[in-house]
């Protein structure tokens, strides 16, 4: 029992770090130009950042600027 709720706390732990953390660093508008051309990774990654955006918006929650 005790090496599952360390893989548990490892995975969350690297879920957090890996994905949650810098999908949340990049909700806020980008600044800048945009690329010339987008892989599907970015273009996924935008939509994502433009739903958390809407998702924020729609919660009340101030991104910084």
């Amino acid at each position: 029992m005790p090496d599952d709720a360390a893989r548990t706390v490892t995975a969350l732990t690297t879920l957090r770090d890996q994905v949650i953390e810098p999908v949340l660093a990049g909700a806020r508008k980008p600044v800048g130009r945009p690329p010339n051309a987008y892989t599907r990774i970015e273009r996924d990654y935008d939509t994502l950042r433009t739903g958390l955006r809407t998702l924020f918006a729609d919660l009340g929650i101030r991104t910084a600027a």
